[in-house]
């Protein structure tokens, strides 16, 4: 079982996936900080991170969509994936994306 808090990576690769419904889905209940910078072909991604406080995907430069759930996915459950409280509020670095194009 893993418990990421602070995932980071520089040019990961293999990300893409084409069409927005095969969006890959992060389900991370003890990140905090995440950094994927320069996954160039990240082309779409659903996360569910509830105590993040930032997220860096910058010069992600095929990201063209981001889905932020608030509430936790269908079919994850447990100790693993508890979280009671408020989501927290948090900067999303995309610069360099497809966003605002």
């Amino acid at each position: 079982r893993l418990r990421l808090q602070s995932p980071h990576s520089y040019k990961l690769w293999g990300l893409g996936v084409g069409r927005r419904s095969r969006a890959h889905r992060l389900v991370l209940p003890r990140c905090v900080v995440m950094s994927l910078t320069r996954s160039d072909d990240l082309d779409h991604l659903v996360l569910w991170a509830p105590r993040i406080q930032t997220l860096n995907l910058q010069r992600c430069y095929g990201l063209s969509s981001v889905k932020l759930l608030d509430k936790r996915p269908q079919g994850f459950s447990g100790r693993a994936y508890a979280f009671t409280g408020t989501p927290s509020e948090f900067a999303i670095d995309v610069a360099s994306t497809r966003f605002g194009r």
